[in-house]
């Protein structure tokens, strides 16, 4: 290895070991103010409304909504948590037989934004932004062989196993009401959309619920 190959060498570790410790250090920050704002759970329920594919809003009616989160705050105004949501979509009686429902989970990493235009101390509005994955899947009760027992267009079917998968993007719009502090009532309205090229999963929704710092 001649000079200049051990100075390129020297040089990319450097830039290794300071990008490390950049890390190391960017990490204990957030955990000293994750520990100083507290950290935050949310539980909440709600309904939603899809609007895409097709097959779910021919077939299924508005559905329940489930979700928990778990995060922290940085500071007053800006917070990071993982959010899981269950949507349960119920059958139309009129085409679907009653024990065949349609699932999706949803897995988003979020940031959250309190809005400062309102300096109220017992309301609090707010935004978020999440990026992550959903799965959503239909009964067996499309499988080929089946198609003679409920009026479903075969095109309207989704491919893989009826099921649409893919990368979401979520967007929340809500409201907190502090109760007991630092517990806090909230009601959010929300969408998303996942990526899927041929199916894309599209819905709107509100919940209310309830959030508690540990």
């Amino acid at each position: 290895m001649n000079s200049s190959e051990r100075w390129a060498t020297s040089r990319l570790t450097c830039a290794g070991t300071v990008k490390g410790w950049q890390l190391i250090l960017f990490t204990i920050f957030s955990v000293n103010s994750f520990a100083a704002s507290g950290l935050e759970m949310q539980v909440s329920a709600g309904l939603t409304d899809a609007q895409s594919p097709r097959i779910l809003t021919d077939y299924w009616s508005h559905s329940v909504n489930f979700n928990a989160s778990f995060g922290g705050a940085l500071n007053e105004s800006l917070s990071f948590f993982v959010a899981f949501t269950h949507h349960y979509f119920d059958y139309r009686g009129d085409v679907v037989a009653q024990d065949e429902h349609a699932n999706a989970s949803e897995v988003l990493l979020c940031v959250k934004k309190r809005m400062a235009w309102l300096n109220h101390r017992l309301l609090s509005p707010y935004y978020a932004l999440g990026v992550g994955f959903s799965l959503l899947t239909m009964p067996d009760v499309y499988r080929q062989e089946k198609y003679d027992l409920y009026p479903i267009r075969p095109e309207n079917l989704l491919a893989l196993r009826q099921q649409s998968t893919g990368f979401t993007a979520g967007f929340r719009l809500g409201m907190e009401f502090l109760i007991i502090d630092p517990s806090r009532l909230f009601a959010e309205a929300f969408s998303a959309i996942t990526l899927d090229q041929n199916n894309p999963f599209i819905y709107l929704g509100i919940r209310c619920g309830v959030l508690f710092t540990i």
